[in-house]
């Protein structure tokens, strides 16, 4: 009885670790009761009993950690396939490797030999997990990776050979290896799949880097356009009361027409105020300014309190994604035909986000989600996917429809 209770409080431990590790890079879905169905599926894949020539249990995990990836993991397919394969990896290696530990360390000759090797195998497990876990703790859950499907399509590939590994060895009965050079061999998929890991990592901060970078040179551009309008506005105080002293000394005929002339001289070229917020002032004044260039007529309603609780980076995607769309529709129609109308408000607790535009073809869809008209689709089309994505992780709703040649997208997020 008492081994029993110390197995299940280890296999528990073990479970709730792996659970927690893998939400550091998988989203798990928003009801209790599928959390409970995810725990359920770590528990049983990093708990299972398994060995050399084993093809039910392993295939078994593997069946059941691939459906419950595709069925209670967000995102894209790409990403489940990713992580999935990463995970079950993972899992299987330290299995493989704490049987094996425990048969080289174990001679199973009773009934209470196997109980305490099994339960050596279950601590190994968990210090296997424990240490995993303490490597990712402190990567914060929002920071999930969301990559283009090339780099997933590495991971895929890298992946491949401890997934092979992990099949070969331990469903091959006819392969004439130790336990010993089996451990090795499995120590060896798990090292190559924490790398694998941690490559997607590495270049998920560098992709949010560049992303970095693009704002600040946006709030950069931004703040180079007030430092003009200040220094503009130093030189009129300068020169005004030269000014005035002539005007003083000007005949009534002449005031009027110098004062017309002195104004539009003074005249500051000002960049238009759309909100105090200063993402969304950086962006909508660098889309002002392309949208002025394309010849697109635009109307802009914005109404946005200085600080939201939607991450800079993120709110800014949600407003480039949305007007560099909008601007690319308009470029394909004639000039007299270009406008967009922005409309961004925060009403009763909710951001809305309205962008209207007129549209020469019907706009393409998939999944709810909108389709690039670009010929490579591949590489293009990837904002669509992230407007979707963004507003999944503040709860929020995208809609988008087509009415009489006008294209509208609605966001709508609680904050």
């Amino acid at each position: 009885m008492a081994e029993r209770l110390i197995a299940l409080f280890l296999n528990t431990g073990t479970g709730w670790i792996a659970y927690c590790a893998m939400s550091r890079f998988q989203q798990y879905p928003r009801s209790r009761i599928l959390r409970v169905l995810v725990f359920g599926m770590m528990y049983a894949s990093v708990n299972m009993m398994i060995t050399a020539g084993d093809a039910a249990n392993i295939l078994g995990v593997l069946c059941l950690f691939s459906a419950g990836t595709a069925l209670l993991i967000k995102g894209g397919w790409m990403a489940k396939l990713s992580m999935g394969a990463v995970f079950f990896s993972l899992a299987m290696s330290v299995s493989g490797i704490s049987n094996g530990i425990v048969f080289l360390l174990l001679d199973f000759r009773s009934m209470e030999i196997m109980k305490r090797g099994l339960l050596i195998s279950f601590l190994i497990r968990l210090l296997f997990w424990s240490v995993f876990y303490l490597a990712v703790k402190n990567k914060p859950k929002e920071t999930r990776p969301k990559l283009p499907w090339k780099v997933w399509a590495l991971t895929d590939s890298l992946v491949c050979m401890p997934v092979a590994t992990i099949l070969v060895y331990l469903l091959g009965e006819d392969f004439a290896v130790t336990t010993g050079q089996t451990v090795l061999m499995l120590l060896f998929s798990w090292i190559s799949s924490m790398g694998a890991l941690f490559l997607v990592c590495e270049l998920d901060q560098n992709q949010r880097v560049m992303e970095e970078r693009q704002l600040w040179k946006m709030r950069s551009l931004y703040y180079k356009n007030l430092e003009k309008e200040q220094l503009q506005i130093r030189r009129m105080k300068h020169d005004m009361q030269n000014h005035l002293y002539t005007l003083q000394g000007l005949p009534a005929e002449k005031k009027e027409a110098y004062l017309d002339d002195l104004l539009g001289a003074l005249s500051v070229q000002r960049g238009e105020h759309f909100s105090d917020n200063p993402v969304v002032q950086t962006v909508l004044a660098k889309k002002a300014s392309e949208m002025e260039e394309a010849e697109i007529v635009r109307k802009t309603d914005v109404k946005i309190p200085g600080k939201l609780p939607i991450e800079d980076l993120q709110l800014c995607a949600l407003l480039a994604n949305t007007l560099d769309n909008a601007i690319e529709a308009c470029q394909k129609l004639p000039k007299e035909k270009r406008w967009i109308q922005v409309r961004c408000h925060c009403v009763k607790g909710m951001f809305l986000l309205l962008v209207e535009n007129p549209v020469e073809e019907e706009v393409q869809r998939k999944e709810g989600k909108l389709v690039t008209t670009k010929p490579d689709r591949r590489n293009h089309g990837l904002g669509n996917g992230e407007i979707s994505d963004i507003c999944e992780k503040y709860h929020g709703t995208v809609s988008c429809e087509t009415e009489k040649g006008i294209f509208s997208i609605k966001i709508v997020i609680p904050i």
